[in-house]
């Protein structure tokens, strides 16, 4: 199991697949959320743009886990589908640009087992980690289901 940290057009052709078909596999399969899903299969929407960042585990072109973070301030999920929720959350957010970056679409493999879903775990808060310290983010902002747990 390794890590990759980049943007979709470096992950290449057999993991962007993998980890498009295990988020619609997740967020529309199982949690039935009302998402794009290509012709091909794949959940991929607005935000899978070249401004998203991937933190990936995978088993060679596999993916096993993963999520997406991007800049705060560049248009988040948090901004444009939960401003209802958050009064006041763009105004803050475009306030801490570069300092707070949006975490969305955690998503392990439906073929990931126990033991592989905890060694990914831990290699995808290690990424998180590193690249926080990487790009002097001062932290991550998320919305989180109950739903997303197991």
């Amino acid at each position: 199991m390794d890590q990759i940290i980049a943007t979709k057009s470096e992950l290449g052709a057999p993991l962007v697949q993998s980890l498009f078909q295990d988020r619609r596999a997740q967020f529309v399969d199982r949690l039935g959320w009302d998402l794009c899903v290509s012709p091909e299969g794949l959940e991929i929407d607005e935000y899978d743009n070249e401004r998203t960042t991937f933190l990936v585990v995978r088993e060679g072109q596999r993916h096993v886990g993963s999520c997406r973070v991007r800049p705060a301030a560049a248009g988040t999920m948090l901004i444009d589908h939960f401003s209802q929720i958050f009064p006041g959350a763009a105004a803050f957010l475009h306030g801490q640009a570069g300092a707070l970056w949006e975490l969305t679409r955690f998503c392990r493999s439906p073929n990931a087992g126990q033991d592989e879903a905890r060694e990914m775990l831990v290699h995808l808060a290690e990424m998180l980690d590193d690249f926080r310290d990487a790009n002097s983010i001062t932290g991550y902002v998320a919305v989180v289901y109950p739903e997303i747990g197991r």
